[in-house]
């Protein structure tokens, strides 16, 4: 499981580009840097495609922010830096 996102720092959108080796339903969340949840959802991937979405943080304040995404038994976590 790869997880990387451009722009970063970003300013109000950044695309997040996951790339799996197995199929699955992919779990994330987005969480701000005391660990409160600002949004979640669910995405089907495909093993060896890459698959993107854009996240949009126009209503967010500047700071960091931490995308988690969970495929199975596989956990990663990315860095996200909003500035405005």
């Amino acid at each position: 499981l790869m997880v990387q996102n451009y722009p970063n720092p970003f300013n109000g959108q950044t695309t997040i580009k996951i790339k799996a080796n197995q199929n699955g339903m992919l779990d994330w969340v987005i969480v701000d840097a005391s660990g409160r949840l600002i949004e979640r959802g669910q995405k089907k991937v495909i093993a060896g495609q890459p698959n993107t979405f854009n996240w949009q943080a126009d209503h967010l304040a500047s700071g960091v922010y931490f995308f988690r995404a969970k495929l199975q038994n596989v956990m990663k976590v990315r860095k996200l830096l909003l500035m405005r």
